[in-house]
């Protein structure tokens, strides 16, 4: 965690991990019931398995709507614990658009849904203060989007000497799905 003396207490954190992979381990064990976070309120919100976060606003206008502070979180290592395979081609981005997600084929430990035993580096950001709104404008969402892209390309740079994640790259892309 980057500066514990920045949570308060009393007030709900609106967490956005990035990668969170098959299934969000990272951000589950950051929930309030594991105690590894000083909170006892928190809403942990995950994208796609890698950071798609250039066109992601709807955590953004959620933490505007709640006054929630917006809180950027990385799980290094998170996208090690599962192997996966999914389909190439024309249809699948067709099917994949259509449906708004990507399907995939997932395994753990002997094929089953356990994980494999792999570590897991959580960095936690500062929160980012947000005003409540309960009808944001889009140029409020976007400004607010615009800082938090920013929070965590800092954080990214801040952490990537350390020694669990000097060989990480951030890639923050637009498009959820490429088109080949």
């Amino acid at each position: 965690m980057e500066d514990a003396r920045a949570f308060d207490q009393n007030k709900a954190y609106v967490l956005a991990a990035e990668p969170h992979s098959v299934f969000p381990i990272g951000c589950l064990s950051l929930l309030s019931f594991t105690g590894l976070m000083p909170l006892s309120k928190t809403k942990a919100l995950a994208s796609t398995a890698v950071a798609y976060l250039k066109r992601r606003y709807g955590f953004v206008q959620v933490a505007i709507e709640t006054g929630s502070p917006l809180v950027p979180v990385f799980c290094f290592g998170q996208s090690n614990v599962y192997k996966w395979w999914k389909p190439q081609g024309k249809f699948y981005v067709h099917v994949a658009r259509a449906i708004r997600f990507a399907p995939l084929i997932f395994w753990g430990v002997l094929g089953s849904p356990v994980p494999y035993r792999k570590p897991i580096h959580i960095i936690v950001g500062r929160p980012i203060e947000i005003k409540q709104n309960l009808n944001p404008s889009r140029e409020e969402v976007a400004e607010v989007h615009a800082r938090f892209i920013s929070a965590m390309e800092k954080l990214f740079v801040r952490l990537q000497h350390r020694g669990t994640v000097k060989n990480a790259v951030l890639c923050l892309y637009q498009n959820f799905l490429s088109q080949s």
